[in-house]
């Protein structure tokens, strides 16, 4: 009798122990997810503002080309920014480190960024530079 207790108290043990196994490598992930979603918000708070500048009612319908040469190169270095952010994003969620919940959210405003034909054209006068992130290239090329 006392034998099978022990293999008793030896199985709950180990379940326990597993089980504590498993919660604690979700809570690292969540907490790795959770430092991702945050590093990455802070980076487009840094980069939004350059894009700001331009995304404007007033500027929905407006030309990238219309634009004079130095505010065209404005414009482009932050797209190039804000491109390679949205890279690395779709990188991490293709990768898993960004739950795909979030990525949807992200994707959402990138298509509300791209709505204006300002920032599709600024976009696609960049695009060939994301040759080298091929699945992103391909999203990206798909929606402006």
């Amino acid at each position: 009798m006392s034998e099978d207790l022990f293999r008793i108290l030896s199985l709950t043990v180990q379940v326990i122990g597993f089980s504590s196994i498993l919660i604690s490598v979700r809570m690292v992930n969540r907490q790795i997810q959770s430092s991702v979603f945050c590093d990455y918000t802070k980076r487009f708070a840094e980069i939004f503002p350059d894009l700001s500048v331009f995304i404007s009612e007033t500027n929905m319908g407006m030309s990238f080309y219309d634009l004079p040469p130095d505010e065209q190169i404005e414009l482009q270095i932050a797209m190039r920014k804000y491109l390679n952010l949205c890279a690395e994003e779709y990188h991490l969620v293709k990768s898993g480190y960004i739950a795909k919940s979030t990525w949807r959210e992200w994707e959402s405003l990138m298509r509300e960024i791209f709505k204006s034909r300002l920032m599709t054209e600024a976009g696609q006068s960049v695009l060939h530079e994301f040759k080298y992130f091929h699945g992103f290239y391909e999203f990206i090329r798909k929606m402006i």
